[in-house]
């Protein structure tokens, strides 16, 4: 008989809000600690569970012994000539790498981030597609980005203000994920994105995205969509209603 690997911690920026809200209610707390974990996460931005200021210890003690928070490593960054912009090259836990790009500009900035190790769309215009599919990112592969970024804007005392999903990937392949992280991004009235529109944007070939547009809640959303053709290209936009989606 094998042995039993050891149970893994779970990442605290891979669970839904639902899913914090059971986790803790298992514990015996209520949802009010589990908005304040959500705070530090998502408005805080923390990087370790020890960063948690003003949670009950003994909430604390069930945090440390059954969660962790994982975030990428970065490997290397490059730098534009103008130094507006910034591509990162970020290690997974399972030794995969992925890259995630800062771009500045007047008045706003941007994180372009990526769903998916490897993309299967194969176009031969990217060279993401030419290295083949790999897998899927978790949602807390996802988030991670942001909070990568959010906190490098902030050794800068900037904010946050775009999110496109034009890095590494297919998001509509990873359909699931992206949306979540999509509705998280408008959810807490804290985050600094849900003061504006949330412009999520990506360039899409031959991918189904109309699941994308009819959900079952309502979420704003901006497709952004480029259809290459020999000697030509199109590009046209199409945006979603307002509101918040529900699970």
């Amino acid at each position: 008989m094998e042995p039993k690997k050891p149970r893994q911690n779970r990442d605290l920026y891979n669970l839904r809000y639902q899913d914090l809200t059971d986790l803790t209610a298992s514990w015996g707390f209520t949802p009010y600690h589990a908005d304040k974990i959500w705070r530090e996460l998502y408005v805080k931005n923390i990087t370790s569970i020890g960063q948690m200021g003003k949670l009950r210890s003994d909430l604390l003690a069930r945090l440390e012994q059954g969660t962790e928070i994982r975030l990428p490593a970065e490997l290397a960054s490059l730098q534009s000539s103008d130094g507006q912009t910034v591509k990162y090259l970020l290690s997974l836990g399972d030794g995969e790498s992925i890259e995630t790009v800062l771009m500045r500009f007047d008045g706003r900035t941007t994180a372009c981030i990526s769903t998916q190790v490897g993309c299967a769309i194969g176009c031969v215009f990217c060279a993401t597609g030419q290295m083949g599919f790999v897998r899927n990112l978790s949602l807390g592969e996802i988030v991670s980005q942001v909070i990568f970024i959010k906190r490098k804007l902030k050794e800068e005392d900037r904010e946050l203000r775009n999110v496109v999903f034009m890095g590494m990937g297919e998001p509509l392949n990873n359909y699931k994920a992206t949306l979540t992280l999509s509705t998280y991004l408008r959810m807490t009235a804290d985050w600094p994105l849900d003061l504006v529109i949330l412009r999520s944007a990506r360039s899409v070939c031959r991918s189904p995205f109309e699941g994308w547009l009819t959900t079952k809640g309502r979420l704003i959303l901006r497709l952004a969509c480029t259809q290459r053709q020999r000697g030509s290209e199109r590009r046209w936009c199409r945006s979603a209603a307002a509101g918040r989606l529900t699970n």
